[in-house]
C-alpha cells in the first residue's frame, strides 16, 4: 500500500459495501459510485471513463482513490446531503440544542442556513453540477417580499433583515451578495446592492471590513454593481427633489394652495431624503397639515418618480430590467 494512502484518516460516511473512496485534504471517505453518479453528472461521466491497465490507482481498503481538491468539510458535507443525514424538513423536537449542534451539517427548512454551510453548498453544488445543493441556495436566497417593497423598507429602516433563511452573515451581506452573484440571483443582488448603497460606507465597499475575524470583501463585480448604484441613489435624490419643486412652483396654477407649500417643503427637503434614501414611499404624516387635493397632487407625483426610478435601478447596474430578471430567477 502507497504511504500516501497509509496516511489517510476514515470519517463518516464510511460505508462497509462503498465502492469508490474520496479522498480530501488528507481525509477519505468510503461511498457508492452509483449514489454519486445519481446525483452529478460530473461524477457519473468521471467513472463512466475507462482506465487504461498501464495507469496504476491508488486503493485503500480494496477501493480506488479519487483525490478531490476540495475541503474535506465540504465533501463530507455534500455526501451528508446524498445519504440523507445532512437534511431534515424540519428541526428534530425530541433534541435539545446541544444535541443539535453536535450534528454540525445537519440543517433544515424551517431555520436559518449558516453563512458557512450556504458556502459550501454554492461551492460545491456548482463545482459538481448537483442540482439539489444549488437549488437549496436559490431557496434560501429568494425574495420575500415584491421588489417594490424592498425599496421602501430599505429607505426607511436601519436594519433590514434581507436574508432570514441565513444566519451568520456580516452585517452588509458582503458574503451572501457574493454567493448570489455565483448562482445568478440577480434580483437579490440589485436589491443588495442598494441596501450596501444606503447603509454601508463608501470605505467598505472599497477596501472591505472585518466582521468576527473574518475579512468580507465583495466581488469585483459587486464593487462595481454598488458603485453604480451610489451613483444613480444620487441622481435619484436630485430627480425626486426637483420634481416636488417644480409641483411647489407650479402652486398658482393646480390645486396646491400656499398654506400646504410649506408643508411639501418641510417633509420632503433635501437633507431629510439624504437620511432615508429616494425611494421611501409616500409616508402618511407627510400629508398630515395638506389639504386633500395637495395631498393627493404631490403624492400622486412623488410615487410616479419613485417607481420609476426603482425601476431604472437594474438598468442603471448594467443588468435586465426587473421583469426580466424576476422570469430568469424562476427559470
Amino acid at each position: 500500500m502507497p504511504a500516501m494512502t497509509t496516511q489517510l484518516k476514515r470519517l463518516e460516511p464510511w460505508l462497509d459495501d462503498g465502492n469508490i473512496i474520496l479522498a480530501a485534504e488528507g481525509n477519505c471517505f468510503r461511498v457508492h459510485r452509483t449514489i454519486l453518479g445519481s446525483y452529478s453528472e460530473v461524477f457519473k461521466n468521471m467513472f463512466a471513463v475507462p482506465h487504461s491497465d498501464a495507469v496504476k490507482e491508488d486503493v485503500f481498503d480494496g477501493c480506488p482513490i479519487v483525490y478531490l481538491q476540495d475541503a474535506s468539510e465540504d465533501v463530507q458535507m455534500m455526501l451528508k446531503v446524498f445519504y440523507g443525514r445532512g437534511y431534515s424538513k424540519r428541526a428534530c423536537p425530541y433534541c435539545t440544542p446541544a444535541e443539535q449542534s453536535h450534528y454540525s451539517y445537519v440543517f433544515f427548512r424551517d431555520t436559518p442556513m449558516p453563512i458557512t454551510v450556504l458556502a459550501a453548498f454554492s461551492r460545491i453544488g456548482r463545482k459538481y453540477v448537483i442540482r439539489q445543493m444549488v437549488e437549496e441556495v436559490v431557496h434560501r436566497l429568494s425574495l420575500d417580499l415584491p421588489h417594490k417593497e424592498y425599496a421602501s423598507k430599505i429607505s426607511i429602516e436601519k436594519d433590514v433583515n434581507l436574508f432570514p433563511r441565513v444566519s451568520g452573515s456580516d452585517p452588509y451581506n458582503f458574503m451572501i451578495m457574493n454567493i448570489a452573484n455565483e448562482i445568478g440571483n440577480l434580483p437579490m443582488v440589485a436589491v443588495a446592492v442598494y441596501y450596501c448603497c444606503i447603509a454601508c460606507p463608501a470605505s467598505f465597499i472599497n477596501d472591505g471590513y472585518d466582521f468576527n475575524g473574518t475579512k468580507c470583501t465583495l466581488s469585483f463585480l459587486n464593487q462595481k454593481y454598488c458603485f453604480l448604484g451610489q451613483r444613480h441613489v444620487t441622481e435619484a435624490h436630485k430627480k425626486i427633489t426637483r420634481c416636488l419643486a417644480e409641483i411647489i412652483r407650479k402652486e398658482g396654477k393646480c390645486s396646491i394652495c400656499p398654506s400646504c407649500v410649506r408643508k411639501v417643503a418641510a417633509a420632503l427637503c433635501p437633507m431629510h431624503m439624504w437620511y432615508r434614501g429616494p425611494f421611501i414611499a409616500w409616508q402618511r404624516e407627510w400629508d398630515e397639515a395638506m389639504c386633500k387635493p395637495c395631498k393627493d397632487v404631490v403624492a400622486r407625483s412623488y410615487e410616479q418618480s419613485r417607481i420609476s426610478l426603482w425601476e431604472d435601478l437594474p438598468g442603471k447596474l448594467g443588468l435586465a430590467n426587473w421583469d426580466n430578471l424576476l422570469v430568469d430567477e424562476d427559470v
